[in-house]
């Protein structure tokens, strides 16, 4: 099981034994569910690589930062094995003090021998807020913890880029980033308005195969919201979410996991320069918009692994002006790119004396970060 779109459940009235049935056919490598520790040990017996259980209180509405850090983790960390990723903050916004209760939390993980899934950030989180957050992220996945964050979109046919501000970080941080909510929305201010309000079954597989081979480049690995029906209310079951009343979605998400999986590691992005103009596309198709145009001998960032096929052709997922997309490898047998060739350090070389100004610039940011965030911490045990 290691598809790329894998399932979301919240555990309102669900069949475990229907919902076990269908992840194992859909093949995901994520498998989210919360306020089920029996759910949560039958998946991880059948192998699902990326298991996270959640408890209801973690969202706003229920303040999950009053209460303590370790009470918080060890709760949680009694009702599940240790290859199961405890859930910690829903949706909050970031801030010092969601940094120093979520550092707080780590410690105890580690201490228990447990994972943590840190800050699940709704959608359309800015880079600025993200910016905020990156001195704990870095710390989470140092400790072989992941980053969690949520994407809802409205479009269908094209990106909507505001729910990707986090891959800027990704890229540079690494490691394990879930996506831990993901599906259509009729509209990101509405969110209790889902697939079920009127996009058909065409549109929707249109939807998911997009994303699929985005999140297949990033190599994320993607929980879709959700098995059951959500809001659990009646206008819930015709407007909001849910799919396990859906057949067709499940064959959705299994076809796309028989294209898109997370077998291929990627490889440390490259420079390139291109040979050709080049369009840059949102997905590995020829049918797709520009996002932007290429100029032959322009240099520009590629992802070599995994190679995407679409249209007869191979892509690579690539970026250039700000724009995050896809680029085909060649174009009648002819190779549209030139892979720059890494300049190896001096002989007894320190790397800190090659740094530009504008890196260590940034490396003052970055510490003066992780100051700011310990400092609190410091001051919240001391207050305690």
């Amino acid at each position: 099981m290691n598809g790329i779109l894998g399932v979301n459940a919240t555990d309102f009235g669900l069949s475990r034994d229907n919902l076990r049935a269908a992840y194992r056919k859909i093949g995901g490598a994520q498998l989210l569910v919360r306020n089920s520790p029996e759910l949560a040990i039958r998946a991880l017996e059948d192998g699902v690589p990326y298991v996270v259980y959640r408890e209801t209180d973690d969202d706003p509405q229920h303040s999950p930062l009053a209460q303590f850090p370790r009470s918080f983790v060890q709760k949680r960390a009694s009702k599940v094995p240790a290859g199961a990723y405890l859930h910690l903050t829903n949706e909050l916004d970031p801030s010092p003090a969601l940094n120093a209760w979520t550092l707080e939390a780590l410690a105890v993980c580690e201490e228990l021998g447990r994972k943590a899934v840190i800050f699940n950030y709704a959608t359309h989180k800015s880079e600025a807020q993200y910016a905020a957050s990156e001195p704990v992220i870095r710390r989470a996945i140092a400790g072989g913890h992941a980053m969690g964050v949520h994407v809802y979109e409205s479009e269908i046919d094209s990106f909507d880029e505001s729910a990707y501000q986090w891959v800027d970080l990704y890229r540079q941080i690494g490691g394990l980033w879930l996506v831990t909510e993901f599906a259509w929305i009729e509209s990101i201010h509405v969110a209790e308005r889902g697939f079920r309000v009127g996009l058909d079954d065409e549109a929707h597989e249109r939807f998911l195969k997009l994303r699929a081979a985005r999140f297949a480049a990033l190599r994320t690995p993607v929980a879709h919201f959700s098995y059951d029906q959500w809001p659990d209310t009646p206008e819930g079951a015709s407007t909001g979410f849910g799919w396990m009343d859906r057949p067709v979605v499940k064959v959705m998400l299994q076809a796309q996991n028989e294209v898109y999986t997370m077998t291929q590691a990627p490889t440390q992005q490259r420079q390139a320069t291109a040979n050709v103009a080049l369009n840059l596309r949102p997905s590995p198709s020829t049918a797709q918009p520009q996002l932007v145009r290429i100029p032959a001998g322009a240099t520009f960032t590629i992802w070599q692994q995994p190679v995407m096929l679409g249209d007869g052709l191979s892509w690579v997922n690539a970026s250039y002006d700000g724009k995050q997309g896809f680029v085909a490898v060649s174009v009648n047998g002819a190779v549209t790119y030139t892979v720059k060739e890494t300049e190896p350090p001096p002989p007894d070389g320190v790397y800190s004396e090659n740094l530009t100004d504008d890196e260590i610039q940034q490396l003052i940011t970055f510490h003066t970060g992780i100051a700011a965030v310990y400092k609190a911490l410091w001051e919240r045990r001391n207050q305690a």
